[in-house]
């Protein structure tokens, strides 16, 4: 997905299961300013429109594309980066929602098993069953099957990573939602007619223990309406960026005079979405209950970074009831969190890279002194490769294990399994102390 800066095509953020992501080196906020066909020569497209830029990088299955990058950590654009993409398909099976599980042991030593579920988008499709048959295909129904599977392995608590998940349709981001609550409101949808609320209608719980929601500053739209939801619901903490993405406007596409496609439409904002406490998504997003950024805070991602971004509004809230009450738990789980990434030495030096990033980004000069631009060079390569080391690159295992904040949200939700634990054998013990007969 692109958006237009300094008359550059800019990554807002990378397509689930498209080979851009599988690949793993574009990443959101790189600039593209030129593109080639394999081995044809580069073309600039600074300053194009950006569906021309779109028609270059588009192609058939299987052939080579080039593409000509600043990178994100190197706002001076002093240096460029060749990256060749052969292009194909998106799978839905490589957007799917997938789970894994981690086992993490908490202060007492006692291992937890978690259940981390990541959802790249919220999407509906067909496949083919064990039969042959064309079935629907839908991210609630995967991801309720995935916390069925994990139940079956005696999950203590669950983590629902939506820190890549741009959004997508808005019915399945409710059902997702309604496998965590009861039944219940979870989005209101203003438009200048009239405010509709959209429930959950299913008084099925699918799974009721301890959940955490990751987010960042991709999570836009509908995941941030999930997030929220199950925030004010008092169902889950969220842990992430210093906000969501803040996309909280729907549009839809008008037809000029005469419905004559040759002279385009019109792309027009026509609803607002409002959380169930009446505050919008909208320019604010979703602020987690306990901060861990990743490199995304410190780029230029966000609607407040947009130009003429609608401002943050608030409406009536829905009646609800809140589901649990991590209130109770929370100041001690941030007391917790805040003390172990202070004495965390792999989180200092996440937070370093991110303070050092975010230095760069607010750099709008550059020096003409050779012996100047040839340091800002060697510090851009260091960024680049902590870059690499710390949020990505290629996908694999260690990748993983270098996922701070992944890391952080493993200790904070077996800190709150622990926390539960030891107030169930509380009241345990007071039960069975108490007299025979008592009140």
């Amino acid at each position: 997905m692109l958006t237009t800066e300094d008359g550059a095509a800019k990554i807002e953020r990378l397509i689930a299961g498209g080979p851009a992501e599988r690949d793993g080196r574009l990443r959101p906020g790189d600039k593209i300013i030129a593109i080639a066909q394999d081995k044809a020569e580069m073309v600039d497209v600074l300053h194009w429109p950006l569906r021309k830029t779109v028609r270059l990088i588009r192609g058939e299955k299987g052939t080579r594309v080039v593409l000509k990058v600043i990178r994100a950590s190197d706002p001076t654009g002093s240096t460029v980066e060749l990256i060749d993409l052969v292009r194909d398909e998106v799978r839905i099976e490589e957007q799917a929602a997938k789970s894994e599980l981690r086992e993490t042991p908490d202060t007492a030593g006692v291992r937890h098993r978690i259940g981390v579920i990541t959802l790249p988008e919220f999407y509906t499709g067909m496949q083919k069953d064990s039969e042959g048959k064309t079935v629907p295909r839908t991210s609630s129904h995967d991801v309720r099957r995935l916390l069925a599977e994990l139940r079956t392995q005696e999950v203590n608590g669950v983590i629902l990573d939506l820190r890549s998940n741009g959004g997508g349709l808005l019915s399945e981001a409710i059902e997702t939602a309604g496998l965590f609550i009861d039944s219940g409101p979870v989005v209101q949808v203003y438009n200048r007619m009239s405010t509709r609320v959209l429930t959950d209608d299913d008084p099925e719980l699918v799974y009721d223990g301890p959940l955490v929601v990751l987010v960042s500053r991709q999570t836009a739209s509908a995941s941030e309406i999930v997030a929220a939801a199950l925030q004010d619901y008092g169902r889950a903490i969220v842990i992430g960026d210093t906000k969501t993405h803040g996309k909280g406007t729907v549009q839809s596409l008008a037809a000029l005079q005469n419905s004559d496609p040759a002279l385009g439409t019109l792309k027009i904002t026509t609803a607002t979405f409002y959380r169930i406490d009446g505050a919008s998504t909208q320019l604010r997003g979703v602020v987690p209950d306990i901060v861990v950024p990743s490199m995304l805070d410190a780029l230029e991602i966000g609607e407040e970074h947009l130009p003429h971004a609608l401002p943050w509004t608030k409406v009536f809230p829905s009646l609800y009831r809140k589901a649990t009450d991590v209130d109770t738990v929370l100041p001690e789980l941030k007391k917790r969190s805040a003390a172990r990434m202070k004495e965390d030495p792999r989180y200092r030096a996440h937070l370093d890279f991110v303070e050092r990033l975010t230095e760069r980004q607010r750099t709008r000069k550059i020096s003409l002194n050779l012996e100047e631009r040839l340091r800002l060079a060697e510090e851009e390569r260091e960024l680049q490769k902590l870059l690499d080391e710390t949020e990505g690159g290629r996908p694999d295992e260690n990748a993983k294990k270098q996922d701070v904040v992944l890391s952080e949200a493993l200790q904070v939700i077996t800190d709150w399994i622990a926390l539960r634990d030891e107030a169930e054998a509380l009241v345990a013990a007071e039960r069975s102390a108490a007299p025979v007969g008592a009140n």
